[in-house]
Order: C-alpha cells, then sequence, then structure tokens
C-alpha cells in the first residue's frame, strides 16, 4: 500500500504540473462559460438548457475522455521502450501496482476537471432548478412480448414460417424486438387508455407530473387534448403534437392511484408509444446533487476506459493501443445507434448480415462503457439515481480497475521475463 501511494503522488504531482494538464483545465472552463453564447437554441427555456448541458459539460466529458485515455495507453508502452519502466521497478514493487497507481492517478486528474466544469454549470444554472425521479410503466419487457409474438406468428402463420427459414430465427426475434418497442397504442376520440405504474417507494405526498409525446394518428402538425389521471390527480393536456411536454398533476392523491388514465377529448385519434414516450415524473432534489451524481458517473466512466487503455498500453506497442483506444471509443459512440433502428430481415443481403453480426458483437463488447448517460439526463432534468451511481463507482471505479490492474502486471511480468531472458 506504501508503494501505491508513493506512486499515485509521483504520477499525480507529474500530472497536474504538466503543460497539458493545464491548457485541459482552462480550454474546459472556458468553454463552459462560452457554450451559452455559441448554441442556438429553439427560442425556449428548456431547449436553451438542454444544449447548454449537452455541449458544454458534454464536450468537456468527450475532450477529458479521449485525452486520458489515449495517454493512459501509451504510457506504459512509452516508458518500456524508453527503458524508464525497468528502473521503476527495480525497487520491490509489484507490477500491478504500478498500473493500478497509474490508473488511479489519470482518473483522478480527469475528476478533478470534470468536477471544476460540473460546479461552473451548477453556477450558471442556479439552485431553482430541480430534478425528476423518471418512472416507465409497467409493461411486459420487449423481449418477453417479442418471444410470444414469434412462437403466435410461426403457429398462425405459413408465410411468417418460410421467412424464419430463410433468415433465421435470430435476426427475426431481434427485429421483432424492435417492433414491440416501436409499437403505437391509439386512443380514439372520448375513448380511454391507461398504464399500470409501480408507485410502492413513491411518497404520498410527493408533486408528480407527466411526461409525454402524443401524436396525431396520421402525424399531421395539429393541437391534441385530453386529461390525465392518477388516483385523485388530475393534469390537462393542451398542445401541439409532437412535441414532449411536462403536464403537472394537481389534487389530493390517495393510495389506490396506481394506475394512470388518459382519456383523449380532442377531436381527432392520437397515438402513444408508452414505451418511448411516457413516463410519471416524482419531484426529487435540486439540480446540483443531481449534478454531482452525473459527476460520479462520468469519473466511473472514466476509470473504465482508462482502466481498459492502460492494460492496451501494458500489452501492445504504444502506437497499436492508442489506435485500439481510439476505435474503441468510436465504436462505443457509433453501434448502440446503428442498432436503435433494427433493419427488417426480409431486406438484407448476406453482407448486410454480417455486418450487422459484428456490429452486435461490438455493441456487446462496449455495452459496459455506455450503460450510464448522466449528461442524457441532466439535460432532461431526469434524475440520475443515487444507487445507480453508486453502483457506478464501485464497479467502475474500484472493481474493474483492480481487475485490469491485475491482467497489466501479468502482462508486464511476462514481457519484463522475455525481455531479461
Amino acid at each position: 500500500m506504501k508503494a501505491f501511494w508513493e506512486i499515485f503522488r509521483l504520477e499525480w504531482r507529474a500530472l497536474v504540473r504538466s503543460r497539458a494538464f493545464a491548457l485541459m483545465l482552462v480550454a474546459s472552463v472556458a468553454w463552459m462559460f462560452a457554450v451559452p453564447h455559441l448554441v442556438k437554441d429553439d427560442g425556449t427555456a428548456a431547449g436553451a438548457f438542454e444544449l447548454n448541458v449537452r455541449y458544454s459539460i458534454g464536450v468537456v466529458f468527450a475532450l477529458v475522455l479521449v485525452s486520458l485515455a489515449s495517454s493512459a495507453a501509451g504510457s506504459l508502452s512509452k516508458e518500456r521502450e524508453a527503458k524508464r519502466l525497468q528502473l521503476t521497478l527495480v525497487r520491490p514493487v509489484r507490477h500491478f501496482v504500478v498500473a493500478l497507481a497509474r490508473m488511479f492517478a489519470l482518473v483522478s486528474a480527469g475528476a478533478a476537471i470534470l468536477g471544476v466544469s460540473s460546479a461552473v454549470l451548477v453556477a450558471q444554472v442556479g439552485g431553482g432548478r430541480a430534478c425528476d425521479h423518471v418512472l416507465a410503466p409497467v409493461m411486459e419487457s420487449p423481449k418477453a412480448e417479442a418471444d410470444r409474438l414469434f412462437d403466435e406468428y410461426m403457429e398462425k402463420y405459413p408465410d411468417f414460417r418460410e421467412k424464419v427459414e430463410s433468415q433465421g430465427e435470430r435476426e427475426v426475434k431481434l427485429y421483432l424486438v424492435q417492433y414491440v418497442k416501436d409499437q403505437l397504442q391509439t386512443v380514439a376520440t372520448n375513448a380511454t387508455a391507461s398504464w399500470r405504474f409501480d408507485l410502492k417507494s413513491v411518497p404520498q405526498d410527493a408533486e408528480m407530473a407527466v411526461r409525454v409525446r402524443v401524436t396525431d394518428l396520421y402525424g399531421r402538425l395539429k393541437h391534441v387534448g385530453g386529461e390525465f389521471s392518477l388516483g385523485g390527480l388530475k393534469g390537462v393536456l393542451s398542445h401541439i403534437n409532437k412535441m414532449i411536454v411536462r403536464v403537472p398533476l394537481e389534487g389530493e392523491s390517495n393510495s389506490d392511484g396506481e394506475e394512470l388514465v388518459f382519456r383523449n377529448g380532442g377531436e381527432a385519434s392520437v397515438t402513444i408509444n408508452p414505451r418511448k414516450d411516457l413516463n410519471l415524473l416524482v419531484r426529487a432534489d435540486n439540480f446540483a446533487w443531481n449534478a454531482f451524481r452525473a459527476w460520479l458517473e462520468l469519473t466511473s466512466v472514466l476509470s473504465l476506459i482508462v482502466a481498459v487503455a492502460v492494460f492496451l498500453g501494458a500489452a501492445l506497442g504504444r502506437s497499436v493501443a492508442v489506435f485500439s483506444v481510439v476505435a474503441m471509443l468510436v465504436v462505443m459512440v457509433v453501434s448502440p445507434s446503428v442498432l436503435e433502428d433494427y433493419p427488417d430481415p426480409t431486406t438484407m443481403n448476406r453482407v448486410d448480415r454480417m455486418s450487422l453480426a459484428l456490429t452486435e458483437a461490438a455493441a456487446r463488447v462496449t455495452a459496459p462503457f455506455s450503460v450510464y448517460s448522466p449528461v442524457s439526463a441532466l439535460e432532461s432534468d431526469s434524475c440520475v439515481e443515487r444507487a445507480e451511481a453508486l453502483e457506478a463507482v464501485g464497479v467502475n471505479v474500484v472493481l474493474l480497475p483492480l481487475v485490469f490492474a491485475l491482467l497489466s502486471g501479468l502482462v508486464m511480468s511476462r514481457k519484463s521475463d522475455l525481455v531479461s531472458g
């Protein structure tokens, strides 16, 4: 432990005294102050806030992530090539301790920059803004519903069985999952629709609202109207369609209200996608606490990527390690968006299926890096949940860096044995 803190202290001191760290810190803070004057919003306060958060803290995080990940990937390999790593290991210091201390030094430097940038954002926003716990309707999982539809179609429709035989069961089921996610629910004029929510953990006197996007059945841009009710709470919807709106629920709550009911009071039928465009909002704490939890999650993502980068730097040459890290970051961003709209398998040829299979494999490999989305939560006033933030810190800051440090130490010891031999 003493060796760890000594190496960490030396690495941290070298980092914060470097010109690169100073430039990154100054550039990040300057960008935070410049964004509100550079972005062009839609003229609404909500739009301005959303763009400000996305392009301020989001860009700073991307800058810190790419810079420190590249530095982490090249640090060990660079020192090994320059014969400086052997000098560090002359003392009785285990290889994995060197890797772990370097990981924590890089992450703490990045966390400091993200912390300062987050503090600037909180000062810009002020203390009057609050966040909401976001609850989704209690529905069958898309995969379970897709499996049920698959079995039903296989039994009823011979044409469907032929397509499954020609295209493959896996591709068809994945397409059905996306079909279920995009399924719309139509509500006719003067008709009602209802969705159940799990409100066991919601206080009786909590301030609540509905976040929804209601669309005219034919997608026309026109006025829609109706009323939401939840127990004794009611809220009136009166807005132009296709827009996400917040409908406050007012009145006296009661313990029987776990079913949200919508009555269409407009002149035409409307559609709602309950899986994507319907949420119940429960008022939580202020923006400062939400920004702090978002900072924890951003730091945890940075920690995991730096840990992987240090491992790659221990195993590969500098240029190959840096290229691998940059490629991993690109795949992490691109692959989920490619799979978001799963293509119809009947329109794909063999090359398309191979490309899609590679994209799915890349998405699975990089899934731990993209499981958290704190910037999206901040810009939508959604609460970054405390349990989620603590889990992110425990897994990505404590557990996985230790695993990658052990792997890095194993690789470094093997390489040193080969060199000495």
